[in-house]
């Protein structure tokens, strides 16, 4: 009789647990549908070719798909960061001892592990405690537009996980040891994935500037920050340089291009004013599609727009960001970077086809988390439970809008 009333008490507690960590729970099978799918998908796998490239000593694809690529003397390029594949390189050496193939999705996953460990970190900085903090994971991870290139780790995708793992790496520094060293070793490697994420340096640039430390601290801490970037830098245009005899062609403009509406966009010039409102649309403002068949609204009734979706669908606690004060420096350093990020982003011609939701966004979207987290724990204790609805029911309705996308898949 005491040993069913023990078994009953634990059953009770451990139901209460669960409802308590639902977001937890939803998160588990988040990661599950995200590690068969990373270890399923075998197609777009430029960066593996790259990284056997340079295990060979070359710079040029020697094998792969040459789809999306900078043709050039002859040879095919890869316009995007090369750090990516060589982050690849150890596990393609490993992998072709034995005739077998180290896929992008083996490294990813566990960058999207990391990047879950890091925003709970960050959380529990910011004082959160842990049930509100695995909500705070559930947000970056589900309900925001990361979702879509998480579990899908073709060769675009996988340089944004990598540039997100870095810039997460560079704001846990921040918030912790702050060594900026470090920080500016983080962010430089971000840029060597997306060049575009080096703004981001701007906010520890800023808060450096107007701290109270000394001079002489300041100057040093500057140059802890910048020196690494500088050296990435330097070693960015010299990669450049050996590819297309200038450090500052990246590829991007001999891109060759298989969509119509690229080609278009592109004529008009790689970053042009003109290009500033389709991407804030899609960015801001674009909605799913309704489904219809025979005329009849159809399964699955709303349809993921393979150019991209408003960062209000994909993330719509976003929207409480237009009620909160912003009264620190920091948080306006954190708006000013973001700014800065966005604008040659929205500059750029290509809005990028085939993405859950606007995905260029992730180049600034870890700042933004901070922003939202930290101006939301100044007005509230805990995380409210509407805020906790909204951020469950939109990683489900996300979830739905991916599925949805994978009809439109090249």
């Amino acid at each position: 009789m005491i040993d069913t009333a023990k078994r009953a008490r634990r059953l009770i507690r451990s139901i209460i647990l669960q409802r308590r960590n639902v977001a937890a729970i939803f998160l588990c099978v988040y990661f599950l549908i995200a590690l068969v799918l990373n270890l399923s998908y075998t197609g777009d796998q430029s960066f593996v070719d790259l990284a056997r490239s340079f295990l060979a000593g070359r710079l040029d694809l020697v094998s792969g798909s040459t789809y999306d690529t900078a043709p050039w003397n002859g040879k095919y390029y890869w316009p995007f960061g090369p750090l990516p594949a060589v982050l690849l390189m150890p596990g393609v050496f490993v992998f072709s001892l034995f005739g077998g193939v180290f896929y992008q999705g083996y490294l990813q996953f566990f960058l999207g592990a990391s990047i879950a460990f890091l925003c709970f970190r960050i959380m529990r900085v910011l004082d959160f405690d842990a049930r509100d903090a695995w909500y705070g994971v559930l947000a970056f991870c589900c309900a925001s537009v990361f979702l879509g290139v998480f579990f899908i780790p073709n060769y675009s995708f996988f340089a944004h996980v990598v540039t997100v793992f870095f810039l997460f790496l560079a704001i846990h520094e921040f918030m912790g040891k702050k060594r900026y060293g470090l920080m500016g070793l983080f962010v430089g490697l971000a840029m060597a994935a997306r060049p575009t994420a080096v703004f981001g340096v701007l906010f520890f640039l800023g808060d450096i500037i107007f701290s109270r430390m000394p001079l002489r601290e300041k100057v040093a801490s500057l140059r802890g920050l910048l020196l690494p970037m500088v050296g990435m830098g330097i070693l960015l245009g010299w990669y450049n340089y050996a590819r297309f005899g200038t450090p500052f062609e990246t590829g991007y403009l001999l891109q060759t291009l298989a969509i119509p509406e690229l080609i278009i966009a592109r004529a008009q010039g790689l970053f042009n004013i003109a290009h500033i409102p389709g991407n804030i649309y899609y960015s801001l403002l674009a909605l799913p599609s309704l489904v219809f068949s025979d005329g009849a609204w159809a399964v699955p009734f709303f349809r993921s727009d393979p150019w991209g979706m408003s960062m209000f669908l994909t993330s719509p606690y976003l929207l409480l960001l237009f009620f909160f004060k912003y009264k620190s420096i920091q948080t306006k350093l954190l708006i000013f970077s973001i700014g800065i990020t966005a604008l040659p982003l929205f500059l750029y011609y290509g809005i990028g086809y085939w993405q859950f939701g606007y995905r260029y966004a992730l180049d600034f979207f870890p700042f933004l988390f901070l922003l939202f987290f930290k101006e939301y724990k100044e007005r509230n204790k805990h995380i409210s439970p509407r805020l906790r609805t909204i951020i469950m029911v939109s990683s489900c309705a996300n979830l739905y809008l991916f599925v949805s996308l994978l009809s439109y898949h090249p």
